[in-house]
């Protein structure tokens, strides 16, 4: 008998108890503030690896879309991957598009064709 994972979503509440001054020096409401505070909590997580992009996202209250625009107001880069991890990631992808073109699924990008060759 196969065993399923059930994932139940709880909400839980934090308390954080802040200065008056903190918020006057940095114009904003309370709530304002815990909002702000879960975005910058979401995206510290996120930079350091322990969230993925969408899991962030939802501990910042967000969508994925938003989180991952606001990532370089924080100083933190949207594209994470090394060329050398880029370009492990991608040949599988090229290989595929090279068989693809291959047996005619679409044409190959590196073939011209022939209304776009120059006339002799």
């Amino acid at each position: 008998m196969a065993q399923h994972l059930l994932l139940c979503h709880h909400t839980f509440d934090i308390k954080l108890s802040l200065p008056d001054d903190a918020l006057v020096a940095l114009k904003r409401t309370p709530s304002e503030m815990a909002e702000e505070i879960r975005l910058a909590a979401a995206m510290k997580l996120y930079d350091l690896g322990r969230l993925s992009s969408g899991t962030a996202a939802a501990l910042a209250g967000v969508p994925r879309v938003v989180f991952l625009a606001k990532l370089p107001d924080y100083g933190i880069a949207t594209f994470r991957m090394s060329a050398e991890e880029l370009s492990e990631d991608l040949a599988p992808r090229r290989y595929q598009n090279r068989q693809a073109a291959q047996v005619g699924h679409w044409p190959s990008p590196l073939k011209t064709s022939s209304r776009h060759q120059s006339k002799a």
